[in-house]
């Protein structure tokens, strides 16, 4: 992860689920994080919640991700997102946000000669 120190993380959906955690593990990284989301309020209670030293770290923006034109699709992963409905009929089967989180420290944690271009990254027995 040296490689990333003072580089920018650019986060969108920052707010909650797998933007926030993004967020939150991007930074106790030591990157530099502009986190993008529309409630600037959850924002601002994200930076709160970081360590004193991690706040300096942590940037944020206005930016509507609802729109699919904006956001990332990463399947069922039991945030705000997801209807309480369908996290009941998934159960187990769901990904959490942190699950996406590590996934994306993973892609950036490769050696500078290695390149992730994609992660498919689903909950053991997701059946749709």
């Amino acid at each position: 992860m040296e490689r990333w120190q003072n580089r920018v993380a650019v986060i969108s959906g920052a707010s909650s689920g797998i933007g926030a955690a993004c967020a939150r593990l991007l930074v106790a990284a030591g990157l530099q994080v502009v986190a993008l989301a529309r409630r600037t309020d959850r924002l601002e209670q994200l930076r709160q919640s970081l360590p004193q030293e991690q706040q300096k770290l942590f940037h944020q923006r206005t930016c509507d991700v609802s729109q699919e034109s904006q956001s990332i699709n990463p399947g069922w992963v039991a945030t705000e997102i997801v209807p309480d409905e369908t996290k009941e009929k998934l159960g187990d089967v769901i990904l959490q946000a942190d699950d996406v989180a590590q996934a994306v420290l993973y892609a950036l944690s490769t050696p500078p000669h290695a390149q992730v271009e994609q992660i498919t990254l689903r909950a053991v027995g997701e059946y749709f």
